[in-house]
């Protein structure tokens, strides 16, 4: 029980850690895109610009949609985006054809994770589960470990957490024993007629 507690907060922790990271990791890539699209922007022009990106842009809801039902199909979606590009945009070079297709799927994950469509549907931050709220309600006693500062803190945690574990068994043998007593007091009542 202590262990899945410490497991728990440890859990946690790392996945806190992956979620800045990760969240840094988005915020760096839609910067470095950012700075990619005003560079080529400028090379080609705002207006043939926002004209290739919206083919671009079409080209890339087309081949979703042929891919949809085939799974691990990256490298050939690639490869079909590329072709229907260079059919529409003759003379597009492969730096172009790479800057719109990071660009599309860029802006495409940002408005998924931004929906939260995919999110889990257990948030630690709002949901409990049943058993901590059942175990709370009756021994308001047991507390998940906190946060300690120092190690003397986290040992006392230990031990109140050991103690509170030691009086549930201690009450659940009682229990058992009483339950053990009246299944024996009725098989030894005599059934009346």
């Amino acid at each position: 029980m202590l262990g899945n507690e410490a497991a728990n907060i440890i859990s946690s922790g790392v996945l806190s850690v992956l979620g800045a990271l990760a969240s840094y990791g988005v915020t760096v890539g839609v910067t470095y895109l950012k700075k990619k699209r005003e560079a080529l922007v400028t090379q080609l022009g705002v207006d043939k610009y926002n004209e290739d990106y919206k083919i671009a842009q079409d080209i890339y809801y087309i081949v979703e949609q042929q891919f949809k039902f085939i799974p691990q199909a990256g490298e050939q979606k690639r490869k079909e985006f590329d072709k229907l590009l260079i059919e529409k945009i003759p003379g597009i070079s492969q730096e172009e054809l790479n800057h719109f297709r990071e660009t599309i799927c860029g802006k495409v994950n940002s408005e998924v994770k931004s929906s939260q469509i995919l999110a889990p549907a257990f948030d630690a931050s709002k949901d409990v589960s049943d058993i901590v709220d059942t175990i709370k309600s009756q021994k308001e006693t047991i507390t998940p470990v906190q946060k300690a500062t120092t190690e003397a803190e986290k040992d006392a945690q230990i031990q109140k957490a050991q103690q509170d574990l030691a009086a549930v068994q201690n009450e659940n043998a009682q229990l058992k024993q009483k339950i053990a007593t009246v299944q024996n007091t009725e098989q030894n009542v005599p059934a009346s007629a």
